[in-house]
């Protein structure tokens, strides 16, 4: 046990010296888990082209009245987006999308190194395991942990691997290389979604990915080792320099502790690759612009990351303000488009929305006049307009999303921003400003109380 402890603790301290060598980045992984309780910033916006024939309270959509656009943010930039039953059909993107779930197909800007034969299409859940395709589509597709997501599994890590190292030595696989040439220098990240599964407990094998600059001496910039998982993960890697029309390689490589288990690596091991893709740290959203082909005669809905559901909205409130609302299963408020904070305390205000209040619905003089947004909140007008094209504004004494909230009755002439909900004209005697819901007799009263209590 000891020999063998010797031989992984070898293997790891030449993987961490190789490591330590290259410039810092960030990496951060994230396990798709079903876990639809981790709130994403994606707003699902849609733009109707056909104010007519639209009803945004009961109403169907089709490709004569609206168009798709899924827009990622902040935690979800990078992300894979759920495909929800293969509907998504992407048309555009702001995102470099490098290899994606059907095929590696290669452009004037990216060429791959791999032997298609060694690699095969296969369904899998989010535990990792191979499930069937045929049999997934006929069960409740409401149950993500019986999705099943499309793989590119790698099989031939046996022969792969070097006949000439000693039973005693690590021996290594370099199994997959991409080569690609970035066409600006915002593209500051990369992500990998994959999957990962051990069929053995003390999981001899690690797998490493390394990002080489191939005009600079084939320096390597960054090389980050894959969690030992079983299950889908996305690899985010940040703060990288990528230089527009500069050559990069992208590697990846199987590291097994001795020949011995290098013999039964396909036995104990799988890796499959779903999706490799370019973002940026400085963009402020990833954007989709999808078909709606397949969405057509649909109710609008909000989409998620791969592996995450969408929870139904709960009418239990709590401490949560303008109209968030508490989920059974979690403490924390769910906000509608339009405010962020907390409690949903603070309003984003005129033309925006997102988690970080940094989305911007347009440049031209509609802003979010006639689109409809839908997200874990739910779906729903944006702030300060309803109606059912969600193009007529907020009237007196009403505001926030679909202008559901009511201004408060400490509000002076019952006057407040219909995005945001604070008082215009000031409070009522005895209030707190901006949104004149708490009393000053409040902070008063407490040092009352407590002057009281040492008398």
């Amino acid at each position: 046990m000891i020999y063998k402890s010797n031989k992984l603790l070898y293997v790891l301290i030449l993987i961490w010296t190789h490591i330590l060598n290259v410039s810092e980045s960030t990496v951060s992984f994230y396990h798709h888990k079903n876990d639809a309780y981790e709130d994403f910033d994606i707003t699902t916006i849609y733009r109707i082209t056909n104010i007519s024939s639209f009803e945004s309270s009961n109403g169907t959509f089709n490709e004569m009245n609206s168009c798709i656009e899924i827009h990622s943010g902040t935690n979800a930039i990078g992300m894979p987006i759920q495909d929800n039953d293969d509907d998504i059909h992407i048309i555009s993107t702001n995102i470099k999308e490098i290899i994606d779930f059907e095929s590696f197909q290669n452009n004037s800007r990216m060429s791959t190194s791999y032997n298609s034969n060694d690699w095969s299409q296969k369904t899998i859940n989010l535990n990792g395991v191979s499930c069937n395709w045929d049999e997934y589509l006929s069960m409740n597709s409401g149950n993500q942990l019986n999705k099943c997501y499309k793989v590119f599994e790698y099989h031939r890590f046996r022969e792969c691997l070097s006949d000439n190292a000693g039973y005693n030595s690590p021996d290594t696989c370099h199994f997959f290389t991409f080569y690609w040439t970035p066409d600006e220098d915002d593209q500051t990240c990369l992500t990998m979604t994959y999957y990962t599964k051990y069929n053995s407990g003390d999981k001899p094998f690690f797998i490493t990915m390394d990002i080489i600059n191939n005009e600079f001496n084939n320096t390597l910039i960054s090389s980050t080792v894959l969690e030992q998982y079983d299950g889908i993960t996305t690899l985010k890697t940040t703060d990288i320099s990528f230089k527009n029309d500069q050559k990069y390689e992208f590697s990846l490589k199987l590291i097994a502790t001795n020949r011995w288990q290098a013999e039964r690596v396909d036995e104990y091991f799988k890796f499959g690759l779903i999706r490799i893709a370019q973002c940026s740290n400085y963009d402020e959203e990833d954007v989709r612009i999808i078909s709606v082909d397949h969405n057509s005669g649909k109710k609008p809905k909000p989409y998620n990351i791969l592996g995450n559901s969408i929870v139904e909205p709960s009418n239990y409130h709590g401490s949560c303000l303008n109209g968030g609302y508490i989920i059974k299963e979690s403490s924390k408020c769910v906000c509608p488009p339009g405010f962020k904070g907390q409690f949903c305390e603070t309003g984003c205000g005129e033309n925006s929305y997102g988690s970080d209040c940094k989305g911007v619905c347009s440049i031209q003089s509609d802003m979010c006049r006639g689109k409809f947004m839908c997200t874990s909140y739910g779906c729903t007008c944006p702030t300060g307009l309803t109606g059912p094209s969600c193009n007529e504004e907020c009237t007196m004494g009403t505001y926030g999303a679909d202008c559901k909230q009511f201004c408060s009755k400490n509000c002076l002439n019952d006057m407040c921003d219909k995005y945001t909900g604070i008082c215009l004209d000031g409070c009522s005697d005895g209030y707190i400003p901006p949104h004149c819901s708490e009393s000053k007799c409040i902070f008063k009263c407490l040092m009352v109380n407590k002057q009281t209590h040492y008398l």
